[in-house]
């Protein structure tokens, strides 16, 4: 998918526009997509009108259109690389490039203006708005198409004409009044009136953008006269109620802004603290906002409190994070009343860890070890229902090893449910303890498949793990064969020689054959008919854990219905060759944090709070910035190589045809 633009021209008809238009260069087609409200989101469909084809297309396979641009005239540009091959150097196999010319058609490329089919529409007489007066300019920011608007509000920015500032306040027309407030922004002539008159809009869309501008005025104090700052306060208070989610979803942004405004700041949080995306908004508020706003307002009382718990957890995890000794004993005198929600004890502990201490460190006195006590009991209890003792284990988690040991030990048994052994290993990994690696090893010959890839996963992530790991199979205790094939890659290219130099020894029988010979084996999967029934049960087996197809499978590769078409010779080398090309979006990452653990995922989220990792398997690590000592990256994929390990080249064939029938 290339260069997404929103139309936002005049020349098709009100159908069309904020319509999106996408380019597939190696599809040759254009894919248009109609924009809906959402929420406070947007969701893209299919027009009615094009369901079962494109909205262009072209037999010609030299067709590159890799961007678009709204156009003076109300119309959209295409714009068309056009060239033989599209594809990198890298992604293109030795035997097909070596018959490629990769310069083919550098010295081309194609402009296509798109008009309406019909015989009214007529080319328009250009414009020239760099001539046009400052009133003409003004005029124009209610222009239907998109392009003159935004190049008025840029030429009157660029003239900073203080005679345009009357005009603009005088604006009437919604669309215009947008434009204006950035305008007057830029001519540092925004002032309360024209403020208050887009917060007062009967369009919901300016009332939204006024609020935004809002913070301008509440940030400096420019343009606010004391006598009617008032004004500016009651009219943002008024909006908590406002119909319109996304209005309210920008408030939440704003109302910390000013501490006269944390009583709106409180009933925004108060009625929409259950909406996803206003309750994400009302969290990034500064600390001093919700721990002087909203984290009294929700913990007056348990009934209040309750009614909101997991926003309430989230407001405690903050808390917990960056509070000093006197806030935690206040939060674990709350959190340790009888009734008392256990999301908010898993929270305490969290936000605990991320500013370096625990609960252990915390609660000094105690006041939690029955409520862990408890939790204990309940986790050890094969009798108890199997959803109560995975919320014990979740306790447990925050919970002090002395007390949580022997209930973890005791989820390990064999015939324990999965998931149980699951929850129980990773509790019981997060404890740098000698007498945990040795549990972990132990347990291996009663643990589930479930449980087996938890412990793995908890033994390569530390270096002394690591190690007994590998003694451990080399001693027979766990068997080569009984290591994917993606373990094998870590440890083998591991970046602590020992452990590589170790791992190679230990899992020689299980190390995939060269790449020329892996490639040379599955040649014949391409010239071969496959079964694609066939083919669907190789996925189920080997690709599931990483990459979707139609309704099954995990999203932390590429979805496989986007490569359908690259055609079979780089299909193959895709799955035979992993790190061949690798997009930017899927490179994976080694992560160490500062307690000694490693980490190996793709990076979904990396501020200044910390970074966010897609692991094998589809699950995600959240790792405060504080924990992180540092991370690097050989350019690799999170796929292994030797997935073709113990297949045919018929089964290979297979599973090329079950990808390519992907609908």
């Amino acid at each position: 998918a290339t260069g997404t633009t929103v139309f936002r021209g005049d020349a098709y008809g009100d159908e069309f526009v904020n319509n999106t238009f996408t380019g597939d260069a190696g599809g040759q087609l254009v894919h248009r997509k109609k924009i809906y409200p959402d929420g406070i989101s947007l969701i893209g469909r299919r027009p009615d009108d094009e369901q079962g084809y494109e909205f262009a297309a072209s037999t010609d396979n030299w067709v590159r259109v890799v961007n678009f641009a709204n156009a003076p005239d109300g119309t959209l540009h295409i714009c068309d690389m056009y060239r033989e091959v599209i594809e990198h150097p890298w992604s293109i196999p030795e035997e097909i490039k070596q018959h490629l010319d990769l310069n083919s058609g550098h010295n081309r490329g194609r402009l296509y203006r798109l008009v309406p089919d019909n015989a009214t529409w007529q080319r328009r007489p250009r414009v020239a708005l760099g001539s046009a007066t400052t009133a003409e300019l003004v005029a124009t920011l209610a222009h239907p198409n998109g392009w003159h608007r935004d190049t008025a509000a840029r030429l009157l920015y660029e003239r900073q004409d203080a005679a345009a500032v009357p005009l603009l306040r005088a604006l009437t027309d919604p669309l215009a009044q947008h434009h204006a407030l950035g305008v007057l922004d830029g001519l540092g002539a925004l002032t309360e009136t024209p403020v208050l008159a887009a917060l007062t809009s009967a369009d919901a869309r300016l009332r939204e953008h006024g609020v935004l501008y809002s913070e301008k005025l509440l940030r400096s104090g420019t343009g606010v006269p004391p006598v009617s700052a008032p004004a500016l306060f009651e009219k943002l208070s008024a909006l908590v109620a406002d119909a319109d989610a996304r209005v309210r979803f920008q408030l939440a942004f704003t109302l910390p802004t000013s501490p006269a405004l944390a009583p709106a700041f409180a009933r925004l949080a108060a009625r929409d603290h259950a909406e996803p995306w206003i309750s994400a908004a009302l969290l990034t508020a500064p600390p001093a906002a919700l721990n002087a706003t909203l984290l009294p307002a929700f913990t007056r009382d348990l009934a209040t409190a309750n009614a909101a718990a997991p926003f309430v957890a989230k407001l405690i995890e903050i808390r917990a994070a960056l509070s000093s000794p006197a806030d935690r004993a206040e939060l674990i005198a709350f959190i340790a009343q009888p009734g008392t929600n256990p999301l908010w004890i898993r929270a305490l502990g969290d936000g605990l860890r991320r500013s370096g201490t625990t609960i252990t460190a915390a609660d000094s006195s105690g006041k939690l070890s029955t409520v862990f006590t408890r939790a204990a009991t309940t986790a050890a209890d094969a009798k108890a229902p199997v959803a109560a003792r995975l919320a014990a284990l979740a306790l447990l988690d925050v919970a002090p090893y002395d007390t949580a040991r022997r209930a973890l030990v005791a989820c390990l048994a064999a015939g324990q449910p999965p998931e149980i052994q699951s929850a129980a290993i990773k509790v019981l990994a997060q404890h740098p303890l000698p007498a945990v690696t040795t549990t972990l090893i132990e347990s291996w010959r009663s643990g589930s498949p479930a449980a087996r890839e938890a412990a793995l996963a908890a033994l390569i992530a530390r270096e002394d793990r690591a190690v007994a790991l590998l003694t451990a199979i080399t001693a027979g205790t766990i068997k080569p064969a009984e290591i994917p094939a993606a373990q094998v890659q870590a440890l083998t290219q591991h970046k602590t020689q020992k452990i590589a130099a170790l791992a190679r020894t230990a899992l020689a029988s299980v190390i995939p054959p060269s790449r020329a010979e892996v490639t040379a084996t599955f040649q014949p999967a391409l010239t071969l008919t496959g079964e694609a029934a066939r083919g669907r049960a190789i996925y189920q087996g080997r690709c599931l854990v990483c990459h979707r197809a139609g309704d099954e499978g995990l999203a932390l590769g590429p979805d496989l219905i986007t490569v359908k078409s690259k055609g079979r010779e780089a299909l193959l080398t895709a799955i035979l060759q992993p790190h061949q090309e690798v997009a930017p979006q899927y490179i994976a990452y080694d992560v160490t944090t500062k307690d000694g653990n490693a980490y190996t995922g793709i990076v979904v989220r990396d501020d200044a709070t910390g970074l966010t990792l897609k692991i094998m398997g589809g699950g995600e690590i959240v790792l405060p910035r504080a924990q992180v000592r540092g991370s690097r990256s050989d350019g690799l994929s999170l796929m292994p190589e030797g997935l073709g390990a113990g297949l045919k080249p018929g089964d290979m064939a297979d599973l090329l045809t079950f990808i390519e029938m992907l609908k």
